[in-house]
């Protein structure tokens, strides 16, 4: 505020400033500013309590409201450096469950953070172990199911994602206070771990260790869950060099192939989650009631996943992936150009934008964990979604632009989107391949499976497990969801 003294001001002293450069305020000596004196006074008519309302992150602190997200986004690029090495060393559902656990304990511990710093340290951990939970659980869906399932269930764990989104603003609107409501949000959440007693470890994982005997055992209790039989006589060698098995970080750019496609996907990551960050962090400024925007937004995500899902049963990765992306791109480009009257337009394209880019982020999930080989598989998704992560971060700092127009951040991001819609169509097609598992030898296509295809017999493996007709018929071995291929 401004160092005057504001006793006695009246109306007319107020229009004499305005009306007078030399006088007005800002100008000459009375340019000088000062803190407030006797505090702040705040409205409680959206939020009844807030980090900033209750710390007065106002005026010069202002900008520290802004960190206690970044500081979320720094703690999910820090969680993204390890947790894939963590994976592909110790299993998929071990560090799985530690990482829900930490997330949910440091969750309950952020509703009482006695001060701001101790909050944002509460909030960093939080996001360590949030993308932990993320990547591995896509990873262990993934590989534990075969090609005709894969991309259903790639893409369904997405629709969840939604569900909590919507949930969260349902009870925000009940629940006013941030200590309440982080508690009441985070607490129950504990109850999802009961799920481990459901999840196994993934089969494939443990072959490409060469844990065979654990791999079989889960293996014979998928099998029998689903009234199918296995037959003794059949056997898997497991192929995976001493290399594979101590694989490293830096296996990711071990060949041209994997090299070209681990940029690419750490571009249409950092595309997909700067677009898609930026857009829901848009949303509700764009006026109205704050949770019914917020609740709008998380149901324009549904139509979003339906089409990635519909995509990816018919028309594979690569081209949906593309058009998805662009689509989004262009749409928020043309924001820019609306009319300030036809504010309708530029929700209604923004909101097109927002579905667009949802359909692509579960497409990206799913072609990601496709692309990468078993012994890889959990470093390549987490690099990937350390990528995502910045663009996560680099979000609301995009979002600052909007000071000078609210929609110059939404044609950035609408910029950023086409250029990887393009870049999307660079990496192969993985619809109707089978996961790969060894790192390739040579810089070629050709991904060398670690069970050999003389392990099995075609008409034996149909007879007990079942495969679809025509994977049998493109010569694809496997055994039961285990199934390879060679490309």
């Amino acid at each position: 505020m401004y160092a005057r003294n504001y006793t006695g001001l009246t109306g007319d002293d107020v229009i004499r400033w305005l009306n007078a450069s030399s006088s007005a305020p800002g100008a000459n000596d009375s340019s000088a500013t000062t803190t407030c004196q006797s505090g702040w006074s705040y409205d409680t008519s959206v939020y009844s309590s807030t980090i900033v309302t209750e710390w007065d992150l106002v005026c010069g602190d202002s900008w520290m409201a802004s960190f206690a997200y970044t500081a979320l986004a720094l703690g999910q690029l820090l969680g993204a450096t390890f947790w894939g090495a963590v994976s592909d060393r110790f299993g998929r559902r071990r560090p799985y469950y530690l990482a829900m656990f930490l997330m949910i304990g440091f969750g309950v511990l952020v509703s009482v953070s006695p001060n701001f710093v101790v909050f944002c340290l509460f909030q960093a951990v939080v996001g360590v172990n949030t993308v932990a939970c993320f990547a591995s659980g896509v990873t262990i869906a993934v590989e534990l199911s075969g090609v005709t399932w894969r991309g259903h269930l790639a893409t369904a764990i997405n629709y969840f994602w939604t569900f909590g989104y919507m949930l969260l603003a349902v009870i925000a609107y009940g629940i006013r206070d941030w200590r309440r409501l982080q508690l009441v949000i985070a607490a129950p959440s504990f109850l999802f771990l009961l799920t481990a007693i459901f999840v196994p470890e993934s089969p494939r994982w443990l072959y490409s260790r060469r844990r065979t005997e654990e791999a079989d055992g889960i293996v014979r209790r998928i099998v029998l869950f689903n009234h199918q039989t296995l037959k003794d006589d059949i056997d898997i060698y497991v192929g995976a060099s001493e290399e594979d098995v101590h694989s490293s970080c830096g296996d990711l750019c071990q060949t041209n192939r994997m090299r070209i496609n681990t940029l690419l996907l750490g571009f249409i990551w950092f595309a997909n989650a700067l677009v898609y960050y930026g857009v829901s962090l848009f949303m509700p400024t764009m006026g109205g009631n704050v949770y019914l925007n917020f609740f709008l937004s998380g149901v324009v995500e549904l139509p979003g996943y339906a089409i990635a899902q519909l995509s990816i049963t018919y028309l594979g990765r690569r081209w949906p992936l593309c058009v998805t992306l662009t689509v989004a791109g262009v749409a928020l480009v043309c924001t820019m150009v609306v009319p300030s009257d036809l504010g309708w337009l530029s929700i209604t394209l923004t909101m097109l934008g927002k579905l667009c880019v949802t359909a692509s982020w579960a497409i990206a999930i799913c072609f990601t964990a496709e692309l990468y080989p078993t012994v890889v598989r959990a470093k390549g998704m987490f690099a990937s979604t350390l990528c995502g992560n910045v663009g996560n971060t680099l979000a609301p700092m995009v979002g600052l632009l909007s000071v000078y127009s609210p929609y110059i951040p939404l044609g950035a991001f609408g910029v950023v989107a086409v250029v990887a819609g393009f870049a999307s169509l660079i990496p192969p097609e993985t619809k109707g391949t089978h996961l790969l598992d060894k790192i390739p030898t040579a810089n070629s296509s050709s991904y060398i499976s670690v069970i050999p295809e003389d392990s099995l017999t075609v008409k034996k493996f149909q007879k007990t497990i079942g495969l679809d007709r025509d994977e049998t018929e493109s010569g694809v071995y496997g055994r039961g969801d285990i199934s390879v291929s060679r490309l």
